[in-house]
Parts: structure tokens; C-alpha cells; sequence
């Protein structure tokens, strides 16, 4: 028998300032942004995850957020496309392409909430969010990387309480 720790690699610590600040500038991301990585395929359920960022967008219109897709491209992409061209928050919406696997972690680490919300794919137990203490939003419900999964499934998108504070209107 193996036993096989869930945590994450060494390079997943939180990153320093100046590594965000750098990640930020060279690939040119806003202030605020949710952040899906992982390939872009249709089974990674990023056509829910793009029109649930539209319902936020339009339940809270003062929020800053960017929905950012980083990751090359898998197979049938068109409908994943074609879904973030139609959402009303387009021009909030941008696919990053392949990132650098040295530059994930000071972008993991930028990010306000790292989102992942697969329909058939399994998924990693959360390392790198835990890695930097960030909410994660996973399917239908947040993770909160020290306690567990939080026992109040939310059925649509929320924002935790800390980018709530962060971004509310003047």
C-alpha cells in the first residue's frame, strides 16, 4: 500500500508581493480577478463557470472582477468560446492561454478566488489554494482551505467576505 499525502508541491508557498506584482504586470491582469487554471475543455464545466461570473456581474455590477482562464487548449473549446462571446460580462472575460509553470504560483497567489468547478473530471484536493490560505470555489460549493468544505452549499455563485470587503462600491 502507498499512502499519498494531498498537499502541494514546493513551489506552491505563498508568493511574495513583488512576485504578484511582477506575474501582474508582465501578463498584463487587473487588480481584482477570479482565476480558473487548468486546461480548457469542456468537461472542466467552464461554460457554467462563465455564465455564473455573468450572474454575479450582474447581481453585484460594483465588483472589479475579471474572470481569468488560464490554460492551453484541450478539445471541443468552441462551445467554451462561444459561451464567454454571448455572456453579457464578455469584456470581463479573457483566456490567458498556456502560463508558465513558473509563473503559477505568483498568479495562483494574485488571485482573489480560485475557482474550479469540473462536471465529470475529478480534481485535485485543493493544494494550491491551500497553499496560499484562498478561498476556492468548486462546483456548487466554497472550500475553505483550514476548515473543510463549509456546510452551507450555496446554489449559485457567492463571493467570500473577504473580497466582499475589499471591492464594495464607495
Amino acid at each position: 500500500m502507498t499512502v499519498t499525502l494531498a498537499g502541494p508541491a514546493p513551489q506552491f508557498r505563498p508568493p511574495s508581493e513583488a512576485a504578484r506584482a511582477e506575474v501582474c504586470t508582465s501578463l498584463s491582469l487587473p487588480s481584482h480577478f477570479v482565476l480558473y487554471v487548468g486546461r480548457i475543455q469542456p468537461r472542466k464545466n467552464l461554460a457554467r463557470l462563465i455564465e455564473a461570473f455573468a450572474r454575479v456581474r450582474a447581481a453585484h455590477p460594483h465588483l472589479p472582477h475579471h474572470l481569468l482562464l488560464a490554460g492551453d487548449q484541450g478539445w471541443m473549446t468552441g462551445g467554451i468560446h462561444a459561451a464567454a462571446q454571448a455572456s453579457p460580462a464578455r469584456e470581463y472575460i479573457r483566456f490567458l492561454g498556456y502560463v508558465e509553470e513558473a509563473q503559477l504560483p505568483a498568479l495562483i497567489g494574485a488571485a482573489d478566488v480560485l475557482a474550479q468547478a469540473p462536471a465529470f473530471a475529478g480534481f485535485a484536493r485543493g493544494g494550491r489554494s491551500r497553499a496560499r490560505r484562498s478561498p476556492t470555489m468548486r462546483g456548487s460549493h466554497w472550500v475553505a482551505p483550514a476548515a473543510g468544505t463549509l456546510p452551507r452549499a450555496t446554489p449559485t455563485w457567492c463571493w467570500p467576505a473577504r473580497c466582499r470587503r475589499r471591492t464594495r462600491a464607495p
